[in-house]
């Protein structure tokens, strides 16, 4: 499912530059855009690249930590 979703929002790349042209942003504003949605996107990629593991503390509640190694 999380991948026809991501398809999804990947097709209204192309629309949202139309859109924006159609609005008359430059070209260096759609590149602006573009490239601050990269930016986001990397940084939200390692974040969810943490070596973390979800445990169960002694009262019952999640924690994370990192792994033990």
């Amino acid at each position: 499912m999380s991948q026809g979703i991501g398809y999804c929002l990947a097709a209204l790349g192309p629309l949202a530059v139309g859109v924006l042209l159609q609005y008359d942003v430059s070209l260096t504003g759609i590149w602006l855009l573009l490239t601050a949605v990269v930016l986001l996107a990397a940084v939200l990629a390692m974040l969810a690249g943490r070596q973390l593991v979800l445990d169960v503390d002694a009262s019952g509640r999640f924690v994370t930590s990192s792994p033990a190694g």
